[in-house]
């Protein structure tokens, strides 16, 4: 347990670094979680978009299918009037229009071939990425479901983390207290630790006479990013 004001101290700056961290953490999964999201709800569009040009396309096939059927009718409406007419005038037209509907079924019939393949087509290609998208799912349910339950004990650490920080800053000295609020004003992880003679935030070399100080357990300030140090007894 903490026995001097700089133990307490830095118990208080360790739990808030531990508390950033952890916030830091829940934003990167809730990030992932986003990102997972709007991905499964881009595929779906996707898919839907398929599904609806499929859906189309069938459509388009019924119409020409109904349209060659109602030029079959006229034909053969033409067809039995024919040997009934008498005027070589009225005979001519409708002969012409026989012709005039030939010319169009044939026309719509490559049609109707070409929407029958393309139709195909785009049936098995649906089908297809169905299936991707079914196992896809699966996968990424898994993984959306994953990431709520990290999401939800990161959270639930993040606020006991927070209970001890406010703990710890009731035994934390009035003056040190101020000053690193302060610093924290404008500054990331304004105490920071050591690490091989190095500013931890900024990996400036301590000075020797730096060094000295911070054995001693007095804090002191980095020439560079002018966070405070300190360091731990080994």
């Amino acid at each position: 347990m903490a026995d001097t004001p700089f133990d307490r101290f830095i118990d208080f700056v360790e739990c808030k670094q531990q508390h950033t961290a952890l916030s830091g953490k829940y934003n990167t999964l809730q990030n992932k979680r986003d990102a997972l999201e709007a991905e499964i709800t881009e595929r779906q569009k996707v898919l839907d978009e398929e599904h609806s040009e499929v859906e189309a396309l069938k459509r388009e096939v019924h119409l020409v299918e109904l349209e060659g059927k109602s030029l079959r009718d006229r034909e053969q409406e033409i067809r039995r009037r024919l040997p009934q007419v008498t005027n070589q005038k009225e005979y001519i037209a409708l002969t012409k229009e026989v012709d005039e509907i030939e010319r169009v079924e044939d026309t719509n019939e490559n049609r109707l071939l070409s929407l029958f393949e393309t139709a195909e087509q785009r049936e098995v290609e649906l089908s297809k990425h169905t299936s991707t998208f079914k196992a896809c799912l699966n996968e990424q349910t898994k993984q959306h479901s994953e990431l709520i339950m990290q999401c939800d004990r990161v959270q639930k650490e993040i606020v006991e983390k927070q209970e001890t920080c406010v703990a710890l800053e009731k035994l934390v000295e009035a003056e040190q207290l101020s000053e690193y609020k302060r610093m924290a004003a404008t500054l990331d992880s304004p105490v920071v630790l050591v690490d091989a003679d190095h500013c931890l935030a900024c990996r400036f070399r301590v000075a020797n006479k730096d060094l000295v100080q911070l054995r001693r357990q007095i804090l002191v300030q980095c020439k560079n990013c002018y966070r405070m140090l300190y360091q731990r007894k080994k």
